[in-house]
């Protein structure tokens, strides 16, 4: 007994989508560029919306928590960019020690708080979805 295979996909498969990668790429782009404008716009307003809530003494006790589900969030995200920058960089061929030592050493300043904010955006994405 032999079996055959054909790559033919057969009748009724005549019409067969084709993909552009660059619409894929442009779209991701767009997508991540929106998502993280999206994330910025919130921690201002949150930001802008905790300092008004501390003038009050009723909004303190709304200003705590709210300030510490928004620094999760933003650890949170600050360290799936971190360690997705690192993957990039070094890979995790030999597991995951390198990646975090590499992520450890880019949280600071000015690059900490761009990729927090890109993170954030990230998580904020991936919720809406």
């Amino acid at each position: 007994m032999q079996l055959s295979c054909s790559l033919d996909p057969g009748p009724g498969f005549d019409n067969v989508p084709t993909v552009d990668p660059g619409v894929g790429l442009s779209g991701s782009a767009v997508g991540a560029f929106l998502s993280t404008l999206l994330g910025g716009t919130i921690l201002v307003a949150l930001a802008l919306l905790m300092v008004l809530l501390a003038i009050t003494i009723v909004g303190i006790i709304v200003v705590i928590p709210l300030a510490i589900v928004v620094g999760l969030a933003w650890a949170a995200g600050a360290s799936v960019a971190f360690l997705a920058i690192a993957d990039r960089l070094v890979g995790r061929e030999d597991g995951w020690l390198k990646p975090l030592l590499v992520a450890a050493l880019f949280n600071g300043g000015l690059v900490s708080f761009a990729v927090g904010a890109a993170g954030f955006g990230a998580l904020l994405r991936d919720w809406q979805e």
